[in-house]
Formats: C-alpha cells, sequence, structure tokens
C-alpha cells in the first residue's frame, strides 16, 4: 500500500494535512527499540504516522482529529505510532487526546534530536 494523505480544506484552501502509510515494526521502530513496543506493536498491523499539521487559525477546531480518523478509517492499521518532539506542547495534546501513550525516547542519528516516540492501541482508542 502506498502512503497517504488527507487534507482539510476551508474555502478552497488547505488548512491542514497528515500523511502516513502501513509499515513494519522493524522499518518504524530500528533495531535498538523494537524489542522494547508492545508485542501487538510488532507483530500487527502498524501504521506509522508521519505529519499531522494544522494552520494556527484552525487549531483546537477539530480538523487534525477528523484527519487523523480518516488516515485510521484507510490504513486500518491497530497500531499507530508517531515522533514527536518534547517541546511541542500543543502537538503531545492532540495526540493524548487521541490516545497516543508513550512508549520511550527515539533518537535516529548519534547527535540527532531525541523524539518522543508515542504509540496508540487503535482498538483501545474512542
Amino acid at each position: 500500500m502506498a502512503s497517504l494523505c488527507a487534507t482539510a480544506y476551508e474555502g478552497g484552501s488547505a488548512v491542514g494535512f497528515a500523511y502516513g502509510f502501513p509499515c513494519t515494526a522493524d522499518y518504524w521502530f530500528g533495531p535498538d527499540l523494537v524489542d522494547q513496543v508492545p508485542a501487538g506493536a510488532r507483530t500487527e498491523r502498524l501504521m506509522g504516522l508521519c505529519e499531522l499539521a494544522v494552520r494556527p487559525p484552525w487549531q483546537s477546531r477539530g480538523v487534525g482529529t477528523q484527519m487523523h480518523a480518516e488516515l485510521l478509517r484507510v490504513v486500518a492499521p491497530q497500531w499507530s505510532s508517531l515522533l514527536a518532539l518534547p517541546s511541542n506542547r500543543r502537538g503531545q495534546d492532540l495526540y493524548a487526546r487521541l490516545g497516543y501513550e508513550y512508549a520511550g525516547p527515539y533518537v535516529n542519528e548519534p547527535g540527532g534530536p531525541e523524539f518522543d516516540l508515542l504509540l496508540l492501541h487503535v482498538s483501545n482508542a474512542s
């Protein structure tokens, strides 16, 4: 399956987008972290959420939630995962409302920034 993008429009202008794709646990988590995530996230259908962005005037209006729901509907994963900067409070708040939980720190290259690896068990989300 190819990568998917959900885009939200208001008055003909894009106000947000979400991008994700089905992937394997080995690809998404990498060899250093794969054994630290729940067994289901390693073996069941997984979606990597790469971007979820909404322009500031449209934030806190449900746009991000709707785009996220559309990606989950189309990809139909049992698990979804994303990387978030710990300092991104608005993003962290949204991900918590969507049901994502902290799974550990993630650094993709030596000396690179540390991200929060977040996981959502889709069947537990409401």
